[in-house]
């Protein structure tokens, strides 16, 4: 038994009641008797929405401290915001610092902050986890971080994913994962791959006649990013772009293409799903445009429809689904598909806690032939990727399981 399959064995372990004690009470251990003085570290997005979360609960953050200069002594959302330095001088002994500096595309890894607040005198300090756990329904489910007894409710399905996985890396990707749903242990993820995201050179091997289908192409910055991993050496890119404010943006870099690559290239203003319907889409023409409801400002109505029926994408030798959380409905309007096809599969799997397993899973039931990979294309738990390779397609095809 490898180390990564024991960790995940001594993870699951964990009684069930005893995992809801633990996620219900974690932020109060480190908060002890005054934990609703609370300071949140970073005012950006998570923060603001943490703040809002708290409010809703009833408790108003006492300051934001913020690494960025040019937000000091400002208000965001009618909340302070302090140099980290201040913030520490004037409640560092009596408030608990939480953490809410998390986004995806940046370096920044929860210990950096840890250290930066100790040095500062700061007694008390955690990341945003076990808050989000304690405020529940208010602040989650938000990405991987949800309450962790979800993760021990389907341990049986756990381990059945951990057991496609085909390599050492990837098992051991797997368990610092699943680590970081059950115990908010951010910094026991490994660091990004050097790898272009979704090109990973150890994991597959390349087809000059490439037919890709690309859901959630946004404003095209996998198409570029294909462009220049495969040196025009595919047969056509199909780009799956619900989003206006986005298909408006990939248009324009596609427009920028010379004639001979540009001819390759379909753009479907649809979104792949599991049946042909419509839906909302808050379309923010951001890398995080998600479904929402009629409700929402920025809701746009969107056609969805199954790759099954979409015809450019009925030859497909390679599928990309980053498509914030619905990648599920999309495999299974794909089915036929990639029975049919056996296309390398690049899933999006961090976008819900359980897409840890249930993306692995879920490819499985389509092709029991894929070997199955996890790469991380960035820090602390973002665009994580499961890949799914058909043995003649394996960087040495037919090579054993390590």
């Amino acid at each position: 038994m490898s180390d990564a399959v024991a960790d995940v064995d001594r993870l699951l372990t964990e009684d069930i009641d005893a995992c809801r004690s633990r996620e219900a009470t974690a932020f109060d251990a480190i908060a002890g008797s005054d934990g609703d003085a609370i300071v949140l570290f970073g005012a950006g997005g998570l923060g603001r929405r943490t703040a809002a979360a708290l409010r809703a609960m009833g408790i108003a953050p006492l300051a934001f401290a913020d690494n960025s200069a040019p937000r000091w002594n400002t208000l965001i959302d009618g909340v302070e915001v302090l140099s980290p330095a201040n913030a520490a001088a004037r409640f560092g002994s009596s408030a608990t610092f939480v953490i809410t500096i998390w986004g995806a595309g940046s370096p920044h890894r929860m210990a950096d902050s840890l250290t930066q607040l100790a040095q500062l005198g700061v007694t008390r300090a955690c990341t945003f986890a076990p808050l989000y756990w304690k405020l529940g329904a208010a602040a989650i489910p938000y990405y991987g971080i949800d309450l962790p007894h979800h993760v021990l409710e389907q341990k049986a399905d756990v381990r059945r994913a951990m057991s496609l996985m085909h390599d050492e890396r990837s098992r051991a990707e797997f368990a610092a994962q699943l680590r970081m749903r059950l115990h908010g242990d951010f910094d026991g993820l490994s660091a990004r791959v050097a790898d272009t995201q979704y090109f990973p050179s150890d994991v597959y091997g390349a087809r000059d006649d490439e037919r890709v289908v690309d859901c959630g192409a946004f404003d095209g910055d996998t198409l570029l990013s294909f462009l220049r991993e495969r040196h025009g050496r595919f047969s056509k890119y199909v780009a799956l772009e619900p989003d206006p404010v986005s298909l408006r943006a990939l248009r324009g870099a596609v427009g920028k293409l010379d004639e001979q690559l540009r001819a390759r290239v379909t753009l479907v203003p649809l979104a792949a799903y599991s049946s042909r319907t419509t839906l909302h889409l808050s379309a923010t023409g951001t890398a995080a445009s998600n479904f929402t409801t009629s409700g929402d400002p920025l809701a746009v109505s969107i056609e969805c429809a199954p790759l099954d029926e979409i015809a450019e994408a009925g030859d497909a030798t390679f599928i990309k689904m980053d498509i914030e959380g619905a990648e599920l409905h999309a495999m299974a309007g794909a089915r036929q598909l990639i029975a049919r096809e056996r296309p390398v599969l690049a899933i999006s799997a961090y976008h819900v806690q359980d897409h840890l397993w249930r993306v692995p899973l879920a490819i499985q039931s389509m092709y029991a032939g894929y070997r199955l990979f996890l790469r991380p294309h960035n820090e602390q738990g973002w665009d994580l990727v499961c890949y799914a390779v058909p043995s003649e397609r394996l960087v040495s095809p037919g090579s054993a399981r390590d």
